[in-house]
């Protein structure tokens, strides 16, 4: 009987390590710990929650500069830059897919107007409209009658 209970005992021994690396793998935590795992848990949580606010923060002071930039640039257009009327700067895209490279931007919404010789009466000015849109698409319209309009 001694020596049946000595053998059991050795396999309780054995038992505890295998357990307690079971445990430690799964993150589960045993005795006077057993709060921590809990509190780190809540802890990494209110963290993160943390950075979501100060995040969303962040993109709302971005959104209000942005508006006050637009409603300041906004305020000095029309302007006249040589031949060509700047009527909108338009918004940069961090968009890889062109709307820049190391010699020139492509600002969505860039628009600017100047006098061209008419396609219809070679003998006659009109205002040509151009544009950049989202892909980049660059478009010139002539304000004619009837319009005609090239894209890019």
């Amino acid at each position: 009987a001694a020596a049946a209970a000595a053998a059991a005992a050795a396999a309780d021994v054995e038992a505890v390590p295998t357990q307690a690396v079971a445990l430690s793998e799964t993150g589960a935590t045993t005795g006077t710990g057993a709060g921590t795992g809990a509190a780190m848990s809540e802890d990494a949580a209110a963290s993160e929650d943390a950075r979501e606010e100060d995040s969303a923060q962040a993109r709302e002071q971005l959104a209000e500069a942005a508006q006050m930039e637009e409603a300041a640039a906004a305020s000095l257009l029309p302007v006249q830059v040589g031949a060509a009327e700047v009527l909108s700067l338009g918004e940069l895209s961090c968009d890889p897919a062109g709307y820049f490279s190391n010699k020139a931007v492509f600002p969505i919404g860039f628009r600017t107007a100047r006098m061209h010789t008419s396609l219809h009466n070679k003998s006659q000015k009109v205002r040509h409209v151009s544009e950049i849109l989202p892909g980049p698409e660059f478009v010139v319209r002539a304000e004619t009658d009837p319009p005609y309009e090239y894209r890019g």
